[in-house]
């Protein structure tokens, strides 16, 4: 099944995906953090998961922050105001490897609860490693 949507997604073209897509791209920034290391950059995250518009993804092992809102550029039909000169992480940006088509990430913390409680596992699994 799961080869099959796959093989199904890759056909896809981006201009097919794009067409009447709510442009869920252009409403979070999201930026590549470091996995925390260090008691105090645990705080840190702690403190901005706090807010509402805030939280944090982990992709590959790679782990990001992401701030919820909107470009300033998306227009009201969800198409960009200025497509012809957009950045080039917009233009790199593409379906159908994008959130329109399933979860992008393989964990999401939204809670300062929840990033203690995801460190903790890991820190767990490493311990029974070893």
């Amino acid at each position: 099944m799961l080869k099959q949507k796959k093989a199904k997604l890759e056909k896809i073209t981006s201009l097919e995906a794009c067409q009447e897509c709510p442009a869920i791209c252009c409403r979070d920034l999201a930026m590549s953090i470091g996995k925390p290391q260090t008691k105090e950059e645990v705080e840190d995250l702690k403190w901005q998961v706090r807010f509402d518009t805030v939280d944090i993804f982990i992709k590959q092992h790679h782990w990001y922050l992401r701030v919820k809102g909107k470009c300033m550029y998306l227009g009201k039909n969800n198409l960009c105001k200025i497509y012809e000169e957009r950045p080039d992480k917009c233009k790199a940006h593409k379906a159908p490897n994008c959130e329109r088509f399933g979860e992008y990430h393989e964990v999401l913390i939204k809670t300062p609860e929840e990033l203690v409680a995801y460190l903790d596992r890991k820190k767990q699994r490493k311990n029974k490693k070893s």
